[in-house]
C-alpha cells in the first residue's frame, strides 16, 4: 500500500515540477519520503527541487542522503556537486564532480560543470582541459563551451594541444560547423592567420549548407565574398543579441560565421582577408544579405576603419537608457565573468571622476580600460555617433530605442526589414536573449546618474532629431 501511495506522490511531484510549481512539488516529494524513507531517488528529486527553489543547505542535505542510500549513481554526485558549487563550497564540489566523472566518464555535462568550478578557483588550465574533453565526447555540444574555449588565455602548449585535438574531431565529424570556427579562433590566437582563414571558410560553407542549402548548391564562389551588407554596431547591453537573432531568422538573411567578429575594434591587425572569411559569398543578382553585430560604436577609430572598406554599409543602432545599460553591463561582468569586485556605486563613482577630466571621451586609450570597464563611457552615445556620422550619411543609419524594441519587437523588426530592403517576416514568438539578473541600485545613485547623463542625452536628441525620454 505504501509503495502505491509513494508512487502517486512521486509522479505528482514530477508533474508539479514540469508546471513550475516548485513548493508544491517539494511537499509531494516529502510526503513520498515519509512513506518510503530509504528510496534514494526520492531524496535526489527532492534535492533537485530544493536547489531550484534556492534552498541550498536543504538541497545539499537531500543529495547527501541520496548518495548515502545508493552510492554508485553518477548523477547523484553530479547534482550534489552543482549544489555545493552554488553554495560556494568549491573544493567539495570538485570532489563530487570528479566522482561523478569516474562513475560515468562519457557525460559531457559533468566535464563542463567541473570546468566551471575549476575556473571559479582560478585553475584555468584544468578548466580548459575539462571543456576540451566535453567537446571530444560530444562534438554537438560545442556551443556550450565555445566561448570558454575561444576566449581562454592559453599557453602555447595548450594551444597546440587544443588545435591538434580539434583537428582530430574534424576528421571524425564533418557536420558540426562550430568546431571548424573554434579551430579558426585558436589558430588565430596562435598567429596562424592563413590556416585560420581556411577553417573559417570551411565553417562558413558548412553553416550555410545547413541554413541556406540552395545558396550553396547554386553557386559557392569564394571570389564573390563581398563582406557585410549591414552592421548592428551597438550599443553594448542594449539588445543587439536579440535583434541579431530575430534578423537572422529572415529567410533572405544569411548569418555571418559569428554574431560578433570584433574586427573593427580588437582584431583589426588580423587583416581584411581574415574578416571577409566570416561571411558567405553572395552572387550578384541574389536577394540575400549578410551582416554581423559587433557593438563597436564606442571603439576608437572603428568608424574610420569601417568607412575605408565599406562606405555604403547600412548601420543599425539600438540605444537603451544609459543608466539601465550601465547596471546591465556591470551585472553581466560580475555574473558571467567574475570581473570587477567593487560595488556598483564605487565603480560608477570612480569612472565618473575620470570621465569628467577627459576632453574627448570617444578617443580614450587602453590606459582608461586598464582601470575602468566603461559602464558610463559606453552610454555617452552622442560622443561616438558624432564621429560615425561625420563619415557615414544619415540615410545609412537606423536608430531604435531598446525600450520600444522589447515592448513591441514585431513593429521594430518591420522597421529593420524595411531599412534593409527586405520583405517583412514576423516570428510567432520573440524570445529575449542574453537576459540577466541585476544588482539593485539606490534611488540616490539613480538620481546622480540621471544628472550625469542628462546633458549627453539632450545633445543626442538634438543631434538625431529623436526623443528618447530617458530618466
Amino acid at each position: 500500500m505504501n509503495q502505491e501511495a509513494t508512487q502517486i506522490y512521486f509522479q505528482q511531484g514530477n508533474t508539479l515540477i514540469k508546471e513550475g510549481k516548485i513548493d508544491e512539488a517539494i511537499a509531494s516529494y516529502r510526503s513520498a519520503i515519509v512513506l518510503e524513507p530509504k528510496v534514494a531517488l526520492l531524496h535526489h528529486r527532492l534535492g533537485d527541487a530544493l536547489l531550484t527553489q534556492g534552498s541550498l543547505n536543504e538541497a545539499v542535505a537531500s543529495h547527501r542522503k541520496a548518495i548515502e542510500l545508493q552510492s554508485e549513481v553518477s548523477w547523484f554526485y553530479y547534482r550534489l556537486g552543482q549544489a555545493l558549487a552554488q553554495q560556494g563550497n568549491l573544493d567539495e564540489a570538485i570532489v563530487n564532480l570528479q566522482t561523478a566523472m569516474q562513475l560515468e566518464p562519457t557525460l559531457p555535462g559533468i566535464y563542463e560543470n567541473l570546468g566551471n568550478v575549476l575556473q571559479q578557483q582560478g585553475k584555468f588550465d584544468e578548466a580548459f582541459t575539462c571543456y576540451l574533453k566535453a567537446v571530444k565526447i560530444e562534438p554537438n555540444s560545442i556551443h556550450e563551451y565555445y566561448d570558454k574555449l575561444s576566449y581562454s588565455d592559453l599557453t602555447t602548449n595548450q594551444l597546440t594541444a587544443a588545435i591538434s585535438c580539434l583537428k582530430d574531431i574534424c576528421q571524425q565529424r564533418h557536420d558540426v560547423p562550430l568546431i571548424y570556427t573554434l579551430l579558426g579562433n585558436l589558430l588565430t590566437k596562435n598567429n596562424q592567420i592563413d590556416a585560420a582563414i581556411s577553417y573559417y571558410y570551411t565553417a562558413m560553407y558548412k553553416q550555410t549548407l545547413l541554413s541556406h542549402p540552395d545558396l550553396v548548391s547554386n553557386q559557392w564562389n569564394l571570389e564573390q565574398v563581398q563582406g557585410p551588407n549591414f552592421l548592428i554596431m551597438g550599443g553594448m547591453r542594449c539588445g543587439t543579441t536579440s535583434l541579431y537573432e530575430y534578423l537572422t531568422k529572415h529567410p533572405q538573411v544569411v548569418p555571418a560565421l559569428k554574431k560578433e567578429v570584433q574586427f573593427w575594434s580588437w582584431e583589426y591587425a588580423k587583416g581584411i582577408d581574415w574578416y571577409l572569411a566570416h561571411f558567405p559569398p553572395i552572387p550578384d543578382g541574389e536577394s540575400f544579405v549578410t551582416g554581423e553585430a559587433t557593438p563597436c560604436m564606442g571603439s576608437p577609430y572603428s568608424w574610420e576603419r569601417l568607412f575605408e572598406y565599406f562606405p555604403k554599409i547600412k548601420l543599425i543602432v539600438i540605444l537603451r537608457n544609459p543608466i539601465d545599460r550601465a547596471l546591465s553591463h556591470y551585472s553581466h561582468l560580475q555574473r558571467c565573468l567574475g570581473w570587477d569586485r567593487r560595488t556598483f556605486e564605487a565603480a560608477i563613482q570612480s569612472e565618473m571622476e575620470i570621465i569628467k577630466s577627459i576632453e574627448d571621451p570617444s578617443l580614450v586609450d587602453q590606459t582608461f580600460f586598464d582601470i575602468e570597464y566603461g559602464y558610463l563611457l559606453s552610454g555617452l552615445y552622442v560622443c561616438f555617433l558624432e564621429k560615425w556620422m561625420n563619415l557615414f550619411p544619415r540615410e545609412q543609419f537606423l536608430f531604435l530605442r531598446s525600450e520600444d524594441f522589447y515592448i513591441d519587437s514585431s513593429v521594430q523588426m518591420q522597421k529593420v526589414f524595411n531599412f534593409l530592403d527586405l520583405p517583412d517576416y514576423q516570428l510567432a514568438h520573440y524570445e529575449k536573449y542574453n537576459l540577466g539578473t541585476y544588482t539593485s541600485m539606490s534611488e540616490s545613485l539613480r538620481l546622480n546618474l540621471s544628472e550625469f547623463f542628462q546633458p549627453y542625452n539632450q545633445k543626442l536628441e538634438e543631434y538625431l532629431g529623436m526623443k528618447f525620454d530617458w530618466h
